[in-house]
């Protein structure tokens, strides 16, 4: 099983200009844990990505005011990303290394979508019933 096959598609994302507090109001309107940040000129290039984590070690703990920052000032940069032609146990290794929850997922590039641990649960719950459903047949 491929990424492309679980991915979510039509991934919510923020450009680094944005304010840091109406990036924050909707990751928590829409219950995101991540945002993708992408290149303001190409709109889809990542070019960082901005976690509930983030902000709460980098802003909250740290006392500042998210009213005064943008998204550039509390983003992570070095972005591990994965391709749409990637296979799932790819994607889980990854997370699994770099104690991940999600992978952006780019093809030539660009963002084309978002794949998550809770995907790669799911896209492993439906193999097993699968496999349960063809043997229960025999």
């Amino acid at each position: 099983m491929l990424v492309d096959d679980i991915m979510t598609r039509g991934v919510v994302t923020a450009t680094r200009s944005q304010p840091l507090s109406q990036i924050a109001g909707v990751m928590s309107e829409r219950k995101l844990g991540i945002m993708v940040v992408v290149d303001e000129d190409t709109g889809r290039k990542v070019v960082g990505v901005l976690s509930d984590s983030d902000i709460i070690r980098k802003v909250v703990a740290a006392g500042r005011n998210p009213a005064q920052m943008l998204v550039q000032d509390v983003m992570t940069t070095n972005v591990i990303t994965i391709k749409r032609e990637s296979t799932v146990s790819d994607a889980a290794n990854i997370m699994r290394s770099y104690a991940l929850k999600r992978l952006p997922v780019i093809e030539n590039g660009q963002l084309i979508g978002i794949v998550s641990s809770t995907d790669i649960i799911r896209s492993l719950i439906d193999v097993k019933k699968a496999l349960l459903d063809l043997a229960l047949r025999f």
